[in-house]
């Protein structure tokens, strides 16, 4: 059952739907996302951020049935994933951001952890085919 539900399709449209959505957030509602997380200093570095998360969930959706593809999209979402989550943590305990990014951060370690069983998952599925 859980082997079905994290398939590398089902990971790269939840994870693609997720990243899209945290993406489009700011560029389509800068006033509501920095009413969440507190006035920022440079916008644009916001704007630049949200694009690049944007394009990583749009890529995931669009090329979600191509496993080669996901596989390569979905390490790439990780490792982005984490370097968000750790900076996100650094910098509330810096107190340069608000506490709220720490919810964010969590986010990140979960999506991140989905792709990690995914992609063992389908490893292990390819060696028992073999």
């Amino acid at each position: 059952m859980l082997e079905r539900r994290f398939t590398l399709a089902n990971t790269a449209v939840a994870v693609g739907a997720y990243d899209s959505l945290l993406g489009a957030w700011p560029l389509v509602s800068m006033g509501s996302f920095v009413g969440v997380t507190g006035l920022h200093t440079y916008l644009d570095v916001v704007r630049l951020l949200a694009l690049a998360w944007l394009s990583l969930g749009l890529a995931l959706l669009a090329l979600h049935r191509k496993a080669r593809a996901v596989t390569i999209l979905g390490t790439a979402s990780t490792i982005a994933g984490g370097s968000l989550a750790l900076a996100e943590v650094v910098f509330v305990l810096l107190g340069n951001i608000p506490s709220i990014f720490l919810i964010q951060a969590l986010a990140e370690i979960i999506v991140g952890m989905s792709w990690m069983t995914t992609l063992a998952l389908t490893a292990r599925n390819r060696q028992s085919a073999a």
